[in-house]
């Protein structure tokens, strides 16, 4: 489920609190959890369902692209580019690179939901 910032502000996600401007994606996944995703970034990784048009709030899916995950084996912590926060990781999360620079925290549980290993 997305919506879209009317102003900047900050979200709490499980990971810790993230920044994000008007305009990004105001995340909300099958299990509750919440994260922003850049307008730019989201635009390129994620479709609208059938009846949602692009750029308004409703159900999206991810597009399938490769990202680069590792899987941690202690608690952990990653500083998000233009100090938009930092987030706390867990024994059993993964570090996932989405972009060069662009890094996240996935619990262990949702990525065996959403991500593929190949």
């Amino acid at each position: 489920q997305a919506v879209f910032a009317a102003t900047a502000g900050v979200m709490q996600t499980r990971e810790g609190k993230v920044g994000y401007e008007e305009g990004d994606a105001l995340l909300t996944g099958e299990q509750g959890e919440s994260w922003p995703v850049s307008h730019l970034f989201f635009d390129a990784r994620y479709l609208p369902d059938p009846g949602v048009i692009s750029g308004q709030a409703g159900q999206y899916r991810p597009v399938a692209v490769p990202v680069w995950a590792l899987h941690m084996q202690e608690a952990f912590t990653v500083a998000l580019p233009a100090e938009k926060g930092v987030l706390q990781g867990k024994a059993g999360d993964w570090l996932v690179q989405h972009t060069p620079g662009e890094y996240g925290v996935v619990d262990g549980e949702i990525f065996s939901l959403r991500y593929i290993d190949v």
